[in-house]
């Protein structure tokens, strides 16, 4: 198995609408940038979407369509700030 299919392998494990981070599909030893790359390519091919950056999910498919809203949406949000 390659890297890229060992990847693809525990990104195909993650529920539909789940976040992720590149460093949770990663594991201690591997290059960090050649999973953000092969992220970054799964992102390319329609089958994962970057909600920020660093962090992904897989898309969940009915028979209407794709629902490209994760469940833990709200923790995408940043802090408001005032500024007086």
């Amino acid at each position: 198995m390659t890297f890229a299919e060992s990847i693809r392998r525990r990104v195909q494990a993650m529920q539909p609408l789940e976040l992720f981070s590149r460093d949770s599909v990663s594991k201690q030893g591997e290059s960090t940038l050649a999973v953000a790359q092969e992220l970054s390519r799964l992102h390319a091919s329609g089958q994962l979407t970057r909600a920020r950056q660093g962090i992904y999910f897989r898309p969940k498919k009915s028979r209407f369509g794709e629902l490209y809203k994760p469940a833990n949406a709200s923790r995408l949000e940043r802090p408001s700030v005032s500024v007086m």
